[in-house]
């Protein structure tokens, strides 16, 4: 026969064991880079693009950091609560982007071929001309490709 004091050491091991399998599901869940992650339609210029959304402080600093190339319709969109000066990096990435920096849902400046970091040194930083409330990065020399300039508009609209 099974004691009392055994009973209630299983049903913690197994209370325990239940914490971590949905610790370990939640953790798997809300991983960088998972599935999950909002995605937006983004048209400027007469195309129209697949754009991850980095929202939050922690999937902003991360960006497209060890991403896979983008496609020439995927891009990753930024966006801030209100329109503020803005810095960029390219730590860790991959390949070269074009830094499309908006306002109020107007092109207000490019970056144009941001390479990918080379050496060890000090990384260089990003900035438009002024304050922006979105930021949208796409593969290195679509701007040029697609016309967009400082005053093409550009619209983000929710994927279902």
């Amino acid at each position: 026969m099974i004691s009392l004091r055994t009973l209630h050491l299983l049903a913690a091991v197994l209370a325990a064991l239940l914490l971590l399998g949905a610790a370990g599901l939640l953790f798997w869940y809300f991983r960088p880079g998972a599935a999950h992650q909002d995605r937006l339609f983004v048209r400027l210029a007469g195309v129209t693009l697949k754009a991850e959304v980095a929202d939050s402080p922690a999937a902003q600093v991360r960006g497209l950091s060890g991403h896979a190339p983008l496609a020439d319709d995927e891009g990753m969109v930024f966006l801030f609560r209100h329109a503020s000066s803005q810095r960029f990096w390219m730590k860790d990435m991959l390949f070269p982007i074009d830094i499309i920096w908006i306002r109020h849902g107007q092109v207000v400046d490019i970056t144009a071929n941001a390479p990918v970091p080379s050496g060890s040194g000090q990384l260089p930083t990003y900035a438009p001309n002024g304050p922006v409330d979105t930021v949208l990065e796409v593969k290195a020399g679509f701007a040029a490709a697609h016309g967009v300039v400082p005053g093409t508009m550009v619209g983000l609209e929710k994927m279902e």
